[in-house]
């Protein structure tokens, strides 16, 4: 396969990202409300309903694991920021001038 088939036939399963599984969860809940209103006994209903719950679970799982993997990096940036014995940072600041071009002079 060439790499533009590639790029047009995503073969793998992308993960999404919790925005979008939020997006998904907002359009699924308005659709269970517009089932509801019209035939609360729908054949509809309770399998958007196993869809909401799926969705919310791996919602949950996904921002779990942000937060540990956000908790692990703050532990090892906290052991390499800790301060030196003199009180300075153990991590040098980066330069800025480099990013940033000189400023003018006024005349």
């Amino acid at each position: 396969m060439s790499r533009y088939e590639e790029r047009v036939y995503v073969t793998g399963t992308a993960k999404k990202s919790v925005a979008d599984l939020r997006k998904q969860l907002t359009v699924l809940r308005g659709d269970l409300q517009q089932y509801m209103a019209r035939n609360p006994r729908g054949p509809m209903v309770d399998p958007l309903r196993e869809q909401i719950r799926r969705l919310e679970a791996e919602i949950a799982d996904a921002e779990a694991s942000k937060k540990r993997d956000r908790d692990a990096r703050t532990e090892t940036e906290g052991e390499e920021g800790a301060p030196s014995a003199d009180g300075r940072p153990a991590r040098p600041m980066r330069a800025t001038s480099g990013h940033f071009p000189p400023r003018r002079r006024g005349p």
